[in-house]
């Protein structure tokens, strides 16, 4: 259901004729004005009425082009909705410009959620390869599916629309402050950010493509105004001590069942390979490993960067006792021939990270130590220890597989923070 107005005020530039406009107006849009090269004095017209007064001069005629103007529009438009074409009140405005038939337009312009959806149709689709084996990209749009609806609850809670009705002109500076404050709102009744800086990055991505392909209104500037919120909240790194470290390798492990002794294998594992992440290692494969120069080189899971570990002597003794254990070639026996598609993989590896992080707590509690740690602890504390110890941070990310700056910002902890401060109030104490 649409409508279309007229309005009629004085002319600027003759203040005694009227201009008229004519106001294009359906649900889950914004009004489009558009005026009309019909005129006559401001004294005969009556708004009421949205016509002339009859019997005065000129008035027939003007009248009956009005009517004949708006009709016009009104058959275009009640067209369109016979069709169930999704049409906007801008296009019907401009649809007299450039004469087009009346049921069928020449062009259509996609709205968001058409570009939103085509984007995550895309995603699906998309395999990858890592390290010989096939990785869906299912996750990834599933991710963007549940950002997708939140951000139709959004422009339906903040501006009362169908967000199928929203065009990439409507997202201005003033939309993408209010989706930050809204993201932010949520979170804060949760207690976090909300996920803001992949909300943002999303409809980003999403931006970005419809610019790239011309499409109205699109214009990935506006997103300067959000550039503060795109910076990540400081990141505490989950590395532990060395000397926790030390004991974990050391320790007498009669205390621990077979399989508390099988999982802090697996960490020790990721902590001499680099810091490998738990899903590379879960995901390693012979191919990668060169045992006769003592390197290993694989594709991390998460991201296209290359990872150049050093394979030495610890890490392959560990994957030696496991050798007869594990299935087809990967290196350690986390997969086995029931977990023969991406999902029965993904829910083996969210078990046994529970596991691995249950048996790590009990170990750290029996060596008498009160430290977070998680499998994924392994990470930070080899780029910690190595940074610690005057390795090139070049040499330590190309065996972590990340950036310099990723490195120091994520992963790196000053485990001699504590001490610093004992020294500095020491030294500058009354």
């Amino acid at each position: 259901m649409f409508t279309i107005t007229l309005k009629g005020k004085p002319d600027k530039n003759r203040p005694d004729f009227v201009k008229i406009t004519m106001v294009i107006y359906r649900p889950g849009y914004n009004r489009v004005p558009k005026i009309l090269p019909i005129t006559g004095l401001y004294k005969h017209w009556v708004q009421s009425q949205q016509r002339f007064k009859p019997k005065t001069e000129n008035a027939a005629a003007s009248n009956a082009l009005l009517a004949s103007t708006v009709n016009k529009y009104l058959q275009v438009g009640n067209a369109w909705d016979d069709q169930q074409v999704r049409w906007t009140p801008k296009e019907l405005s401009h649809y007299y410009d450039k004469p087009r038939e009346v049921m069928l337009r020449e062009t259509v312009v996609p709205t968001v959620e058409q570009v939103y959806r085509k984007w995550i149709s895309e995603i699906r689709e998309t395999k990858k390869m890592k390290n010989g084996h096939e990785i869906p990209c299912e996750a990834y749009a599933k991710a963007n599916e549940r950002i997708l609806d939140f951000l139709t609850r959004f422009v339906k809670e903040k501006y009362d629309r169908a967000f199928y009705n929203l065009e990439f002109m409507d997202i201005t500076e003033q939309f993408l402050k209010d989706y930050v404050f809204y993201i932010e709102s949520e979170g804060a009744k949760k207690g976090n950010r909300g996920g803001l800086r992949g909300k943002l990055h999303s409809l980003y991505q999403v931006v970005k493509k419809a610019e790239k392909k011309g499409i109205p209104g699109a214009d990935v500037d506006a997103f300067v105004c959000t550039n503060e919120k795109f910076r990540e909240q400081e990141h505490e790194s989950s590395a532990i001590s060395l000397t926790l470290l030390k004991a974990m390798e050391s320790m007498d492990r009669t205390p621990l069942s077979e399989k508390e002794s099988y999982y802090l294998d697996l960490f020790l594992f990721c902590f001499y390979c680099g810091g490998m992440a738990p899903i590379d290692a879960a995901y390693l494969t012979w191919p990668c490993i060169d045992t006769k120069k003592h390197k290993i080189t694989y594709e991390r899971t998460k991201t296209p960067k290359k990872a150049q570990p050093i394979f030495v002597p610890r890490a392959e003794k560990i994957v030696e006792k496991y050798r007869n254990h594990c299935y087809g070639n990967f290196v350690l026996p986390i997969f086995g021939k029931q977990h023969d598609t991406h999902a029965k993989k993904k829910n083996r590896m969210t078990y046994i990270c529970g596991e691995v992080n249950t048996a790590l707590r009990r170990i750290v509690s029996i060596l008498g130590f009160d430290e977070e740690i998680t499998w994924y602890s392994a990470r930070g504390t080899y780029i910690t220890m190595m940074v610690d110890q005057k390795c090139s941070p070049e040499v330590v990310a190309k065996h972590a597989g990340c950036s310099v700056s990723t490195l120091y910002k994520y992963y790196w902890k000053n485990l001699r923070e504590s001490e610093i401060i004992a020294e500095l109030c020491e030294e500058f104490s009354d």
